[in-house]
């Protein structure tokens, strides 16, 4: 039954969309400051909501889809397979064709999938830029700017996700002639191989019922599977975000202080170098003072000295 098996699926693709949405929340939330200075909020946002979408609702259903679909594409392989033995002859030579069509266009739809969710980050950090400056874009005029550059955003998506829908046309021309050959093959095996005895009629009508009924079925079940792994990109960019560097524990046994400390407001630099990112020139060098408790400290300085 495909219910049973539906519920195994659903219940073990949303635990592992809770558990993947959980390490990311968490890494995210220990990532370094210089996380937050180069990578665009609208990135971030697209990794939490439509990733995590795809995630929890359609990689579930397309799973389940795939599943069925291959379960009844082999029952009605074998059906026909035993009303016309013959047919074996057609099965392998159209298995090679379908095989070389749908890794052609999983290796495309792969790759334009990717573009069509890098094309989409971009659209939500120039909206959330846009909300957070709106006052400042009002005050100087500058609508008609943000509103171009927010179309020229849409319009590179929209290539994107036009080139994803051409390219399943591709297929579905490609397909839909590969099956009719093999409905064709399985009607005129099955009536050259049983003209003869009129008992069969009922076995023929059958063969050729379920090669009608599996061109359809093998047409989806490879859009499925293509879909599923075009899914797989969201699954790859949340995966991504659970194994970036994080800042170091809050607490940290070995280190930790007395619970009276501090009993001065004392502090104590001594030759300190300190830099924003690895990448960066120290914003700090060798700066050394001392400071003693109850003392008014003013930090001067211009901006980017590490007065912070």
């Amino acid at each position: 039954s495909t219910r049973p098996m539906g519920g195994v699926v659903t219940v073990a693709v949303i635990r592992s969309a809770v558990l993947m949405h959980d390490r990311m929340l968490d890494c995210v939330l220990r990532a370094p400051v210089r996380f937050f200075d180069t990578t665009p909020m609208g990135r971030v946002l697209n990794r939490f909501a439509s990733d995590q979408y795809t995630l929890d609702n359609e990689l579930r259903q397309t799973l389940s889809m795939m599943l069925v679909c291959a379960m009844s594409v082999l029952f009605v392989a074998i059906t026909i397979l035993w009303v016309t033995p013959w047919f074996a002859v057609v099965v392998f030579p159209l298995g090679y064709v379908y095989s070389k069509v749908q890794s052609f266009f999983r290796q495309s739809s792969r790759e334009m999938k990717r573009l069509e969710s890098v094309s989409k980050s971009p659209i939500f950090a120039h909206f959330s830029e846009t909300l957070n400056g709106v006052s400042t874009i009002r005050a100087f005029g500058t609508q008609a700017n943000f509103l171009g550059h927010s179309e020229q955003l849409n319009d590179a998506f929209s290539r994107a996700y036009f080139d994803n829908n051409a390219a399943n046309r591709w297929l579905g021309i490609r397909l839909e002639f590969i099956g009719n050959t093999a409905v064709g093959c399985a009607a005129l095996l099955a009536v050259m191989s049983n003209g003869d005895d009129p008992s069969t009629a009922g076995l023929v009508g059958l063969s050729i019922t379920y090669a009608l009924s599996v061109t359809g079925t093998l047409n989806f079940m490879i859009r499925t599977f293509t879909q599923l792994e075009s899914y797989m990109v969201a699954v790859e960019r949340i995966d991504e975000y659970t194994a970036m560097e994080r800042e170091a524990p809050a607490v940290v046994d070995a280190t930790r202080p007395p619970p009276s400390w501090p009993n001065l407001g004392r502090l104590s630099f001594d030759s300190v170098v300190m830099r924003y990112r690895p990448d960066l020139e120290p914003a700090l060098r060798g700066i050394s003072f001392s400071t003693g408790p109850g003392e008014k400290i003013g930090v001067v300085g211009r901006t980017g000295a590490g007065k912070s």
